[in-house]
């Protein structure tokens, strides 16, 4: 691998990118997908990105990364490296050509014209605010803790992470006060094709919280 990057890396780059240029370009031209690319740059205190990874914004089509991703893999044959709400990653390599660039274009216009998969279920916003931290999460961590009902967690201080997965950001860290809001927030995600890491209980059934 480091002859072949030493020898014929910049050749090899040099097409990937010219394959992401098209690729960004071609998706951005499908009605309701929007695929950033330079129009990045400058704002918010953007100063370059990588454009090897398609970030593409799905819910102009009325669909979450999470069902686009779903179709791309299950009627395609195509896996996404990310998927969430409001999006879908995909990382273009070494290993693609024209075949495979075309084949994702190809895919996610299917997808943009089935109408049939149209999510018409009503949007949870996530939480307003962060949540309230009670002990620090070294506290919370150490300290004794028993499972709850995911109801009855209200109220209470988390002794585990909550992670939604994608994106893998925590939704609750040990020591913060779970919510009604969060919970309901946290439902949506699931419902919506989400997993959840760092919880003991993975069907979130219960959760472990600070025996006070």
């Amino acid at each position: 691998a480091r002859m072949q990057m030493a020898t014929e890396g910049y050749d090899l780059l040099s097409r990937v990118l010219e394959l992401s240029y098209f690729a960004r370009d071609q998706i951005s031209g499908i009605d309701g997908l929007w695929c950033y690319g330079d129009d990045l740059i400058g704002h918010n205190g953007i100063f370059a990105y990588d454009p090897t990874k398609l970030v593409i914004g799905v819910r102009g089509i009325g669909q979450t990364g999470y069902a686009v991703s779903d179709a791309l893999r299950n009627t395609y044959g195509i896996d996404v490296e990310f998927a969430d709400l409001r999006q879908i990653i995909c990382s273009i390599t070494i290993g693609d050509d024209d075949h495979t660039i075309n084949r994702l274009i190809t895919a996610l216009r299917g997808i943009a014209q089935d109408k049939r998969t149209v999510d018409s279920d009503p949007e949870v916003p996530p939480p307003a605010e962060l949540p309230k931290i009670a002990i620090s999460p070294r506290d919370a961590y150490f300290a004794t803790s028993r499972p709850v009902p995911l109801a009855q967690s209200v109220g209470e201080i988390s002794a585990e992470n909550i992670i939604p997965y994608p994106p893998g950001i925590p939704l609750v860290v040990p020591g913060e006060i779970i919510t009604q809001e969060l919970l309901d927030y946290l439902a949506y995600l699931r419902h919506k094709g989400s997993g959840v890491v760092g919880v003991e209980d993975k069907s979130l059934a219960t959760l472990r919280i600070v025996t006070q």
